[in-house]
């Protein structure tokens, strides 16, 4: 049975959507890290305050989650729709996941 353009589209941008909430909730607290590094917060070893920060106070380390999040899910989700249709059409074959 062969799947819709539609159908193929819709679940090529909702694995691109969590795809980037992953990657947004992974990359989230080192961000905050660094952000905190450059504004002159953090005194003495990065690691140190990252350690200190999970356990004292762990959703802080979380600050702009939703948004960056949002963000991501769109730019990933985009991305992998453009390769969708760009693969579309100019016809390019599907490349295998593994060697001959």
């Amino acid at each position: 049975m062969q799947e819709s353009i539609a159908a193929s589209y819709l679940v090529s941008l909702v694995a691109g959507a969590m795809a980037g909430i992953a990657g947004g909730v992974m990359s989230t607290p080192a961000d905050v890290l660094l952000t905190m590094a450059s504004t002159g917060e953090v005194k003495g070893s990065l690691l140190d305050k990252g350690m200190l920060m999970l356990k004292t106070e762990p959703g802080s380390l979380f600050r702009g989650l939703g948004p960056r999040c949002v963000l991501f899910a769109a730019i990933i989700a985009g991305q992998v729709g453009e390769d969708k249709q760009t693969k579309r059409l100019s016809r390019a074959p599907h490349a295998p996941l593994t060697r001959p």
